[in-house]
């Protein structure tokens, strides 16, 4: 699954406060959070097709918040790690430069 595709999921379960979706006889089963009832949906739109298509591109019945939720976090290290590298290049970029300045500026008055 995507990273976009993760994301789009995981903002739709969010928006909807939605738990899990199964997947049974082409209708989409949904859970929602904090209920115990569950809705049947029939898959009638453009966005109910695409997160049916996703759980059946992963050879998958069913999507839950949690797994979204975690296959989300596992993905983000990495990302920070690299803006992390990147602050702290840009950080030791501009305090070499500073200190450059500073013992141009102490050789030039002492003169």
């Amino acid at each position: 699954m995507s990273d976009s595709e993760k994301g789009q999921l995981l903002n739709y379960f969010l928006e909807n406060a939605i738990k899990k979706i199964t997947i049974d006889n082409g209708k989409l089963i949904i859970e929602y959070n904090g209920d115990k009832e569950k809705k049947t949906l029939a898959v009638n739109n453009q966005e109910l097709q695409q997160i049916q298509q996703v759980i059946k591109n992963h050879n998958r019945q069913s999507l839950s918040l949690s797994e979204l939720k975690s296959s989300n976090n596992s993905a983000m290290p990495s990302k920070n790690n690299n803006f992390l590298y990147l602050a702290l290049t840009i950080g030791g970029v501009i305090l070499v430069g500073l200190t450059l300045i500073l013992v141009i500026r102490k050789k030039s008055s002492r003169k």
